[in-house]
């Protein structure tokens, strides 16, 4: 069966990975997590969904092993990947990506050349290696999405998740611990107009990406949304991909049994697994002070209003 890629796009902190995680439940599905982060894991000695060191699960370690020569382990071989990477999908060229028509627009690029086919070899390997017939990246940077068109024999859509950045601000504001290390450590905060910068590059970049595309490749979805009816978005999403029972996973309106996985990189709710019950993370609505809130808003307001989200809170 012809390969599919679900590219989930969007800013940190959007309910991506549990989203990522819930597709990968279902039949053909698999879970790849933050695809794009995977060299660089490699490098960090970071551990897979599953537990072990990226270098040493039998996924990746295949994926490397094969995605152009040279040992998975090898620091050299990885710090040249994330070069490469560096020179041809920061998010800042994100414009020059959406711009070129055809590959050969972006001839002479070496940097676009071996980092399309490393992600494209990627992909194709993580078919033959889990059987899988969608491959779902939730790398969120429109950058890295952009290179789904140059990729021949792979089909693509996109599913661009959306959050209030007020909400995206208040969770940016504390550390989150993170069990991805062999060490004690935290996923450090970022102040409110980092975040707000943040939501504002990513989701302006998937919009233009979205539309690049055209509208029968991608959906798009709230969190807000999402966590009310999670149903109801799963279903949307297997309806656009083509593929797969959304009521799987679920043993209830609510709540998902999720099981081991292998997502390279995200949040780290990724490690759990059992019984999930998905809820719509609203403290920021009392607990984010006047300032920020204020701040949040002003810098993301044309957004906001796009997408529909209401300028007071239900707590203001």
């Amino acid at each position: 069966m012809r390969l599919k890629v679900l590219y989930i796009l969007g800013s940190s902190r959007s309910g991506t990975t549990i989203l990522d995680r819930i597709l990968g439940e279902l039949d053909g599905y698999f879970s790849a997590g933050e695809l794009r982060r995977l060299w660089l894991r490699a490098l960090q000695n970071r551990s897979c969904g599953c537990g072990r060191p990226i270098i040493e699960c039998p996924i990746w370690s295949g994926v490397l092993d094969e995605s152009g020569g040279g040992s998975s382990a090898d620091p050299q071989r990885l710090e040249w990947v994330l070069e490469q990477q560096r020179r041809a999908v920061h998010l800042r060229l994100t414009p020059r990506l959406l711009r070129a028509k055809e590959r050969s627009d972006l001839s002479g690029w070496d940097a676009f050349d071996t980092t399309l086919g490393l992600m494209q070899h990627a992909y194709q390997r993580l078919q033959a290696l889990t059987g899988a017939s969608v491959i779902v990246d939730s790398s969120k940077r429109p950058s890295d999405g952009a290179l789904l068109r140059f990729m021949p024999g792979i089909d693509h859509c996109f599913v661009h998740v959306l959050r209030d950045p007020r909400a995206v601000a208040y969770s940016q504001r504390k550390p989150k611990p993170n069990p991805d290390r062999d060490h004690s450590s935290a996923i450090p905060s970022l102040s409110t107009t980092e975040s707000t910068v943040q939501w504002l590059a990513m989701n302006a970049g998937a919009s233009s990406l979205v539309r690049r595309h055209g509208r029968g490749r991608s959906l798009v979805v709230r969190y807000e949304d999402f966590a009310s009816d999670p149903r109801a978005t799963i279903a949307a999403i297997t309806e656009l991909v083509g593929r797969g029972d959304p009521g799987a996973p679920f043993r209830a309106a609510r709540t998902v049994e999720l099981g081991g996985n292998h997502t390279v990189s995200g949040n780290p709710m990724r490690f759990q697994v059992g019984a999930i019950q998905l809820r719509e993370d609203n403290r920021w609505h009392k607990e984010l002070p006047r300032v920020p809130r204020i701040l949040a808003m002003s810098m993301s307001l044309p957004l906001m209003k796009r997408y529909g989200y209401p300028l007071r809170s239900r707590h203001t």
